[in-house]
């Protein structure tokens, strides 16, 4: 259900994206009476949808308590109160869809494994970077399992180089590597796993530190939208990429899930779409996509092209270290952010309940109003929580 205030709509637990397309094409999402529509101008009335970075949080640290993009940070961030999560899908060598964020699958190797002298650190080992796409899926997932594991007679320890000129540590984190939600996954398994209700923002991942061939990318998307319509069932589903061409690509596929086009603003990058939010608003208004989602940390200095893409009907999400802050989040709201990707989402949550207070002028009676009155029992104390923070 939908709880309404006036000439608001707030969305119930599970909003459903209605795509209203130009032309002669009908509406192929209306299942839920709180939606985004394209083409509406109601986005800016909403309440902004939180999305769990990664499934919880993006893992920032080796000893972080639930390891980025499994079924286990999936589960955190719904129980935290997310809607939807956002995860990074590639392809393994044999054509496997699996959760990974990195280019490359890096291990710090010990080179005899019968040496029980020479221990798994730093000053006795070397460290191995493989990209997903040359690992079978067996491989992707006995290396990435974040246990010490023997591959082609050595000893590998799943390792990343967690700040930008830091050192490449092991990366173990706190879960139990013996929970299966814990361990490495594929697509399909995320959605068998995950809870029904959670709605899903799949980046579809291509390489960073080289470009991707076109063959590469038409893979990764055939790969991934066979998965989702065999395997899908009724989830609610976005999809977002960095590459403009993915984007592009995925729109002229099908028009069933909405794409977003991802973009860091960084005005050094090499392709002038992916410099500015005006670059990126008229790629997404040329070729039918259904928003954009921009990093907040440069989102400001473009504030004046926000209505360029409301007035569109098109959605703005955003990601960055500013949805972990408050204050932040409240002015994005206030210029019209429609999404919030957030490494902290009951702190997300609290900061839009406040904002909602704030302009409604604490018409809304509790933090609850949020959620669909039925929701499961187990969020209750997550409510309770983030009222209290």
């Amino acid at each position: 259900m939908s709880i309404s205030t006036g000439d608001i709509v707030y969305p119930t637990r599970v909003p459903a994206f209605r795509r209203i397309l130009p032309g002669s094409r009908e509406n192929t999402e209306a299942n839920s009476t709180a939606v985004y529509s394209k083409r509406s101008k109601l986005a800016s009335k909403h309440i902004p949808f939180v999305l769990g970075h990664r499934g919880l949080r993006m893992n920032s640290h080796p000893d972080d308590l639930v390891r980025e993009n499994t079924i286990l940070s999936l589960k955190e961030g719904w129980h935290s109160g997310a809607t939807w999560v956002e995860f990074d899908v590639q392809l393994t060598k044999d054509g496997v869809p699996v959760l990974w964020h990195d280019d490359h699958v890096i291990t710090l190797m010990k080179c005899d494994p019968e040496n029980s002298q020479c221990a798994m650190s730093t000053s006795h080992v070397v460290s191995q970077a493989a990209e997903v796409s040359s690992l079978t899926l067996a491989e992707f997932r006995l290396l990435a399992s974040g246990s010490s594991v023997e591959h082609e007679g050595r000893l590998h320890q799943l390792a990343r180089r967690f700040q930008k000129d830091g050192p490449i540590l092991p990366w173990t984190c706190q879960d139990n590597q013996e929970d299966k939600e814990a361990a490495p996954v594929t697509l399909q398994e995320v959605l068998a796993g995950a809870p029904m209700g959670l709605g899903f923002d799949v980046e579809l991942k291509l390489m960073d530190c080289r470009s991707s061939t076109p063959q590469e990318r038409t893979q990764l998307l055939e790969r991934t939208l066979q998965v989702l319509k065999e395997h899908g069932g009724d989830r609610q589903v976005v999809f977002s990429s960095f590459c403009p061409e993915a984007c592009v690509e995925m729109r002229q596929m099908q028009s069933t899930w909405p794409v977003f086009m991802l973009t860091a603003l960084a005005q050094a990058h090499v392709d002038p779409r992916c410099r500015t939010l005006q670059a990126a608003s008229q790629v997404a208004i040329e070729f039918d996509l259904d928003g954009v989602v921009a990093n907040n940390e440069k989102i400001f200095e473009e504030a004046d092209q926000i209505p360029v893409l409301t007035n569109a009907g098109l959605q703005l999400f955003t990601y960055g270290s500013a949805n972990c802050d408050s204050s932040l989040i409240a002015k994005q709201i206030s210029l019209g952010v429609t999404g919030l990707c957030t490494d902290d989402v009951i702190l997300c949550l609290k900061a839009v309940f406040d904002s909602q207070m704030n302009e409604r002028g604490n018409s809304l009676h509790n933090f609850s109003e949020f959620f669909d009155e039925g929701l499961a029992k187990e969020q209750t104390q997550i409510r309770q929580i983030a009222v209290q923070a």
